[in-house]
Parts: C-alpha cells; structure tokens; sequence
C-alpha cells in the first residue's frame, strides 16, 4: 500500500469518527432533550397537583365552613323557635296564675275550696296535731271550717286529729289555699292556690304546648 491508498485509508478512518462522533452528539443532544422534556413535563404536573390537592383542600375547608354556618344558624333558629315557644307557655301560666285571684272573689266557692285543700292535707299527712297556715284575710273563714274539717275526716277516716290554725300566715300575695303544718314544722303539706297551679302546669306541659303549637 502506497501513501496515497494510506491517506484516503486515513481519510475515511477519520470521516467514520467524525461522523460517529456527531451521530453520538445527536443522540446525546436529544437524549437530554428528552429527559429535560420529561423533567418538565414531570414538574408541571407535579405543580398542576399541587395546586389541584391545594383547591380541594380549599373547597373542603369551605364546604367544612358552610356546614358549620348552616348548623349555627339551625340551631340558632330552632333556639329562637324553642325560646318563643318557652314564652308562649310562660305567658299562659302567667294568665293561669292572675286567674287565681278571682277564685277567692266568690266567697261561697272559696269556702267550700279551703275545706277541701285542708281535708286533702289531713288525708296525705295522717298526723295528730296539725296547725292550718292561711292568708291574714282567710283566717276568720278558715276558723269558721276547722270542726266541719276535723268532723269530715273524723268520719271519713276513722281517726281523731287536733286541729288549729297556726300563728303563722301565707304571704300577703298569695292567691290563698292553705298550708298544713305538723310534727313542728317537719311534716308540711302545701295546698295552696299556686303549688296546686305548679303541679296542674307540670302534668298538663305536654297538652298546653300540643294545644299553643299544634
């Protein structure tokens, strides 16, 4: 082989390397495209569902307040609704016990109440020795009473009881009815007008505010 054949045999060796050399340059041009391509697109989604994760977390917290908005103001309102019915039913009872005012007003209708609140007291007592507690106003009434009282529940019980009218007296504003005292005051019974309203008012609650909200 001659210089000539030796060069171009040179020649070529080196087109082949260049030409390798810039096939490799290509691919590796390309190669890092790809994954710089790869990257960005990995990064924008990585973004895109960061800021989706970060919205929803946003609209739940929303949802979360709007729900505890709407339950403060359910309950707000149905303790309105319960507060106006609480009023209604007060402003009933109120009315019930003014009512009970007019009761002593008929003298011969209150005689005949007054016996029988302090026979009730003797029956539910069973004492001995009872003293009567009335109004200052309905202590000559109740005196009036106390033989046909003690007479009454002599006959109907089969028993003896000693029965005065104590030194005491209901409070001036009370409606009146009678309080039975025994045993020193350690057996009491409470009959007057306002527990008796007290006790109707708690039995008949439920048929009050059936019939006021029905």
């Amino acid at each position: 082989m001659n210089d000539a054949d030796v060069k171009k045999q040179l020649d070529r060796m080196k087109k082949f390397i260049l030409d390798e050399a810039k096939n490799k340059k290509e691919e590796i041009l390309q190669s890092a495209e790809e994954e710089a391509n790869k990257e960005k697109d990995r990064l924008v989604w990585q973004g895109q569902t960061a800021i989706l994760k970060d919205m929803e977390k946003k609209q739940k917290q929303v949802e979360v307040q709007k729900k505890i908005r709407n339950s403060h103001e359910v309950n707000q309102s149905r303790l309105r609704v319960l507060r106006a019915r609480e009023d209604a039913v007060n402003q009933v009872c109120r009315a019930a016990h003014q009512e009970l005012f007019n009761i002593s007003k008929d003298q011969g209708k209150y005689k005949e109440l007054l016996k029988e609140l302090a026979l009730q007291c003797l029956f539910q007592m069973e004492e001995q020795n009872v003293s009567l507690v009335v109004r200052t106003s309905d202590a000559p009434l109740m005196t009036t009473l106390l033989n046909e009282v003690k007479s009454m529940y002599g006959s109907k019980s089969g028993k003896n009881v000693n029965l005065t009218m104590d030194s005491k007296f209901l409070d001036p504003n009370s409606a009146g009815g009678v309080v039975a005292v025994a045993s020193g005051g350690s057996v009491i019974c409470n009959n007057t007008l306002e527990q008796r309203l007290r006790l109707a008012v708690e039995n008949q609650i439920p048929e009050i505010r059936a019939q006021l909200f029905k």
